[in-house]
């Protein structure tokens, strides 16, 4: 008898994907789309195996897994949990609620699933060999026959997923900046910043399985800054939705551009920061952790000259007012050491004044963020410009 897996997962396409995988390994599946849903499926049927979103409407991944433990029959009902990598106190909650295993979507590949899923199961193999052919998923365009050799059919699988997340794209990008434009124009349109958070969840869920990592990565933290500013409305302001939209755009470039030319995953990165206040270098390295972004924190700005010949840094974030040497002083000596010249270079200061900010694009700095800051903003913000000072120059005749 085939073993059965629940599906608990918002996004139809990727819930639809997943299914379709399962049955192509010889399982059985069913898709509920959010977590009342998942709670009521499971007082009335019996599975083997959970696949639980955390980011569910009507009720979070969270309380659907406290719900399954409390019930005598389910509570040994092993339970995969797809998280966010940047929402890190839900993916503690979710182990605390008896998660089987949490992992990150942007991470693991339908295939890496189903071998967990076999894993949990004791190793169960498939009931019966694979079907000839896939059933058709929800927004997929129409599967060839599944060839016999397995790499082959994981390879035409990713591939399949590619087409069509690349083809959907510029619809999902449309939408976000609609949304985007509403909460500008009314900050206290929660309904528009809901439907936003939305859009970026499913974002980072389709092009997570489509391979499209640094897409993923962007629309991951995105999601995550867009829950925070649900929970902390006084964060909804020009600079937090100026960060939003230019992740925005630059996920469109990405797609424009041969989707960012996504083989593979983006090589490491490292940031220097420079500032002479500790508590803000441990904020800031915070944050960067939070995009698993490699920082390199100095007080001295005279250490950090030093240190800038012989290292080679992504990315450069500066306080404005230090002792020996000020930020902007420190961009222009930057910008005269030839692998420097267009290094982003992000100034980070308390002094948030008019003059302050024209006098950073003067020395050559390429954005600025006012302390305090959010750390999903800040994240955001350095991901956004390291990811586009990566991409190819423009051919030449163009704008």
């Amino acid at each position: 008898m085939k073993k059965h897996v629940l599906i608990i997962e918002d996004d139809h396409l990727v819930g639809s994907i997943y299914r379709q995988k399962l049955s192509m390994e010889g399982f059985q599946a069913d898709v509920v789309t959010d977590g009342e849903a998942g709670i009521e499926w499971l007082n009335q049927h019996q599975t083997d195996l959970v696949l639980l979103d955390l980011m569910l409407p009507k009720v979070n991944g969270v309380d659907v897994l406290k719900n399954i433990r409390a019930k005598s029959g389910l509570r040994d009902t092993p339970v995969i949990v797809f998280s966010n990598a940047y929402l890190s106190n839900m993916v503690k909650d979710a182990w605390d609620a008896g998660a089987t295993q949490v992992v990150s979507k942007m991470n693991t590949s339908p295939k890496k699933v189903v071998e967990m899923i076999r894993e949990c199961l004791g190793g169960a193999q498939p009931a019966a060999a694979p079907p000839a052919a896939a059933p058709p998923a929800a927004a997929l365009p129409a599967a060839a026959p599944i060839a016999a050799d397995p790499a082959a059919s994981d390879v035409q699988f990713q591939a399949d997923l590619w087409r069509s997340c690349v083809k959907t794209a510029p619809a999902r990008i449309d939408e976000m900046r609609r949304l985007l434009r509403a909460v500008v124009r009314n900050t206290g349109d929660i309904a528009s910043l809901q439907e936003f958070y939305q859009k970026a969840h499913s974002m980072a869920g389709n092009t997570s399985l489509a391979g499209l990592y640094r897409v993923t990565q962007l629309s991951a933290v995105l999601e995550a800054l867009l829950q925070d500013l649900q929970k902390k409305t006084e964060w909804l302001n020009q600079s937090t939705l100026r960060t939003a939209g230019q992740a925005i755009d630059l996920m469109s470039t990405l797609f424009q551009t041969n989707a960012g030319g996504e083989s593979g995953r983006p090589p490491e990165v490292s940031v220097l920061v420079v500032d002479d206040d500790e508590i803000a270098r441990r904020a800031v390295s915070h944050a960067l952790q939070k995009a698993n972004l490699r920082s390199f924190c100095v007080e001295s700005p005279v250490t950090a000259w030093k240190m800038l010949p012989e290292n080679r840094f992504d990315l450069v974030i500066l306080d404005i007012e230090m002792p020996e040497m000020t930020g902007f002083e420190l961009c222009t000596k930057l910008r005269s050491l030839a692998s420097y010249q267009a290094t982003p270079v992000l100034f980070l200061t308390t002094l948030s004044t008019f003059e302050n900010r024209v006098q950073s694009k003067l020395m050559g700095g390429t954005d600025f963020v006012a302390k305090p800051f959010l750390y999903t903003e800040l994240a955001l913000k350095v991901l956004t410009f390291i990811f586009k000072a990566a991409l190819p120059p423009p051919p030449k005749g163009t704008l």
